[in-house]
């Protein structure tokens, strides 16, 4: 390895040259990829948080210190072999399979399952209803059905809306209110061996009734095609708006051993601030009740539908191989899609993600791994348009697109080897990709312009100071990255910046349209190496590492 010593000043005649160039590569950008105006921008606005409910849950940058104590020593500037940089693109899984035929053909797979049989029952000593029932929950139930709370059970067999109608028999219950309208007044458990089935061809719209209570709970399988499902306020004869986050509202949540296929549905108002009850929530039992039931994780397949002002559009725990595609995630209240918990080997595609009123648009946390995240939009959220969390790794970004979002375009916290491959973030207001205690990231052919702060920006933060669980999410303080490829242009402080890196590795970017009079400027550990590393990376076109000198004589 050769390390590269103090570079002449570039020729005036070559710079310039290279400015006019990448003048009009950026203008030629911006008309190829039909990016609007900042007075575009500024006529949308950008959704935000509401700051006066102090039912938001704590910002997960709250409490840290993002200015650690730390003081740079020197670095050392190193070329590398650009051909041990190259990577092929990623493979990505094909979604085009999954679609209203496929999910038709698992209905025809399952059988009909014997005679449907639905009964009303009571809600409590029912193991299916655990969840829901114990402590201060059972006194929601009989508040809102004035008696002994009661269920809506599909014992067995394949159920349609019009059996629970027949065999539930019971207005008060079950009422169709006008033809396919149906409505829904106690909450509904799907059991094991069991499927539920609503069909646009029979049932347009099912409400919820919120006043009375009314939830779906799934164990074993439910199909929803070309159908709504809507919260419903009785009282006020209209969907049950957000308006707390303690609020009851109309759910639906599906558990370990379940099936759900959604396929141009439309969900409106579903879900408030309690454990399983977010709005759309697939589940795994607790380790405790699963000794028991022994069941396999959940599964679901999301496509095609929309979601509207759901506490949380999409929530999973401990699930395996779900699809989310197609979808539309509109004005919902915390998150747009929210896998969580030791899930894995997720399929999150070609979904359009905005408005989100306090956080961000999508978000993966604690230990979501080996999963792909691609050809996404997500858009004037609260905060950030797309977020890697808690130990989340070995994850695929691709080709995804993020714009007008409160915070960063994309945001990793305390997640390690993440590959984002051809991503696009601009007019953010803070930075275009921002890596936190994140280390080994490999940034590849991004693009990252107009946006607030950098275009890259990765740190390290002390969380001491913060309500952060330490032994379910432990974390280190490192950051390390390469960033091979893309556009860096018209970022508000730069194309680039990395505080106390383990290293960084810079190949192929084009960064060469300040947005300041000043010319482009680097700062910290690229400071003082500018002229020899824009030399380097511009006019000679080499890859350049950066590390820490103590790190280069240990080795």
């Amino acid at each position: 390895m050769m390390t590269a010593g103090n570079a002449d000043s570039m020729d005036m005649t070559a710079m310039q040259h290279h400015w006019r160039l990448a003048v009009a590569s950026v203008l030629m950008l911006f008309l190829l990829t039909g990016v609007p105006t900042l007075a575009d921008a500024a006529k949308k606005g950008v959704a935000t948080a509401e700051a006066s409910d102090s039912e938001t849950e704590v910002d997960e940058d709250a409490g840290a210190d993002d200015s650690p104590k730390l003081k740079d020593g020197p670095y050392q500037m190193d070329y590398v072999p650009a051909e041990a940089l190259q990577l092929p693109a990623p493979a990505l899984p094909p979604i085009d399979i999954y679609n209203e035929d496929w999910v038709r053909q698992r209905l025809d797979e399952t059988g009909h399952g014997g005679e449907p049989v639905v009964r009303v029952e009571r809600m409590f000593k029912k193991a299916t209803l655990r969840e829901f029932t114990a402590s201060d929950r059972a006194v929601e139930w009989a508040r809102r059905q004035l008696s002994h709370p009661k269920a809506v059970f599909v014992r067995s067999g394949r159920v349609t809306a019009k059996d629970i109608l027949q065999q539930v028999n019971n207005r008060a219950f079950f009422e169709e209110l006008s033809p396919g309208v149906f409505i829904l007044r106690l909450p509904l458990v799907v059991e094991h061996g069991a499927s539920l089935v609503l069909d646009g061809e029979e049932i347009k719209t099912l409400r919820l009734s919120q006043d009375r209570g009314a939830f779906i709970e799934v164990h074993g399988q439910l199909y929803t095609l070309n159908m709504e499902m809507v919260a419903w306020d009785e009282s006020a004869d209209t969907n049950a708006q957000y308006e707390s986050s303690k609020e009851f509202r109309p759910f639906l949540t599906t558990w370990g051993g379940s099936k759900l296929y959604m396929s141009g549905t439309r969900v409106v108002s579903f879900g408030y601030n309690k454990s399983k009850s977010y709005g759309i929530t697939v589940s795994h039992y607790s380790e405790d009740e699963n000794e028991e039931l022994r069941q396999e994780g959940p599964k679901s397949w999301i496509m095609d539908s929309e979601f509207v002002d759901v506490y949380y559009g999409f929530y999973c725990f401990e699930a395996e191989g779900l699809v989310v595609v197609r979808n539309k995630y509109i004005n919902n209240i915390v998150y747009g899609i929210d896998p969580h918990d030791y899930s894995s080997h997720l399929v999150i595609a070609e979904n359009e993600v905005y408005g989100t009123v306090k956080k961000h648009g999508i978000i993966v946390s604690r230990s979501v791994n080996d999963s792909w995240i691609f050809n996404n939009k997500s858009y004037d959220n609260a905060i950030s348009g797309f977020v890697l969390d808690r130990s989340s790794e070995r994850n695929v970004i691709a080709n995804n697109l993020a714009y007008r979002n409160g915070g960063d375009g994309y945001t990793l916290y305390e997640s390690h080897d993440n590959l984002f491959w051809s991503n696009l973030a601009f007019d953010n207001n803070r930075h275009g990709i921002r890596a936190r205690n994140s280390a080994n990231l490999r940034l590849y052919g991004n693009k990252a312009f107009r946006n607030g702060g950098f275009g890259i920006y990765g740190h390290i933060a002390d969380l001491s100071n913060t309500d952060r669980d330490f032994e379910h999410d432990p974390y280190e303080m490192r950051v390390s990255m390469t960033i091979h490829g893309g556009n860096y242009a018209l970022n508000a402080r730069g194309p680039f910046h990395v505080e106390h890196p383990e290293s960084v590795v810079l190949y192929d970017l084009d960064m060469r349209f300040p947005v300041n009079s000043y010319g482009l400027q680097l700062f910290g550990i690229f400071k003082p190496h500018q002229s020899s590393l824009l030399e380097a990376l511009i006019k000679d076109q080499r890859a350049v590492k950066l590390h820490p000198v103590e790190l280069a004589r240990e080795s």
